[in-house]
C-alpha cells in the first residue's frame, strides 16, 4: 500500500467516525429537548390549572363581597340616621287646623240612600227652600 491510499484510508474512517460521534451527540440532545419540552408542557397544565382555581377565587371573592356589600346596604338603610344626617324644620306660624262640625262627618257605612236623606243642615244649606 502506497502512502496515498493509506491517508485516504484514515481520513474515511476518521469522517465516519466524526459523523457517528456528532449523529449521538446530536440524539442525546434530542432526547434532553424532549425531557424539559415535557416539563414546559407540564409546568403550562399547571399555570393554567392555577389560573382557573384564582379564576375561580376571584369569582367567590366577588360574590361574596357584593353579597356583604349588599347586606351592609340593607343594614345601612335600616339603620337610623345619625344627628348630623337629621334636618330640623321648625315652623315660625302655626297653621289653624279647622275642625268639622260633628254633623258634617260622613260615615263610610252610611249608603248613599242615607246621606241624600240627611237633613239639610248638615249639607251646606241653612235654609229650606
Amino acid at each position: 500500500m502506497n502512502l496515498r491510499s493509506l491517508l485516504t484510508w484514515v481520513f474515511l474512517c476518521g469522517a465516519l467516525g466524526a459523523a457517528a460521534l456528532g449523529t449521538i451527540s446530536i440524539m442525546k440532545l434530542r432526547m434532553e429537548a424532549d425531557v424539559i419540552g415535557s416539563r414546559i408542557v407540564r409546568l403550562e397544565r399547571s399555570i393554567a390549572d392555577t389560573k382557573k382555581d384564582l379564576d375561580t377565587l376571584k369569582r367567590q371573592r366577588d360574590q361574596s363581597l357584593d353579597t356583604l356589600q349588599l347586606q351592609s346596604r340593607i343594614g345601612d338603610a335600616l339603620k337610623p340616621p345619625t344627628p348630623e344626617q337629621v334636618v330640623w324644620i321648625s315652623r315660625t306660624t302655626l297653621v289653624p287646623v279647622s275642625v268639622a262640625p260633628l254633623s258634617s262627618i260622613i260615615s263610610p257605612r252610611l249608603t248613599p240612600r242615607e246621606i241624600a236623606f240627611r237633613p239639610l243642615t248638615g249639607q251646606g244649606g241653612g235654609t229650606a227652600r
